[in-house]
């Protein structure tokens, strides 16, 4: 099984806690994917968190089969990182 990309630690936290801390959820992937979106967002300057996706999410059909592969599943969160330029109009 894979491990987790190198992220910005964050304890398991509620989605209304992370909000709150001003971290937005912004997609659901699976491992090779979720690496990618990882890497990218932490590229722009933004920190990023990847929770592990909980089976007693919503429905899950469309991980199942990755899972059952051992692939890692989780959920995209960022917020603005100290590489973020404030006056850029795209941030």
């Amino acid at each position: 099984m894979t491990q987790m990309p190198n992220i910005v630690p964050v304890q398991n936290q509620s989605d209304d806690a992370l909000l709150r801390t001003n971290w937005k959820k912004l997609t659901t992937l699976s491992e090779e994917r979720l690496i990618e979106a990882v890497e990218t967002y932490q590229s722009l300057g933004f920190e990023v968190y990847a929770q592990v996706f909980s089976v007693d999410e919503e429905c899950t059909a469309c991980f199942v089969p990755g899972r059952e592969a051992g692939k890692i599943q989780g959920t995209v969160w960022i917020r603005a990182g100290s590489g973020i330029r404030s006056d850029d109009e795209l941030f």
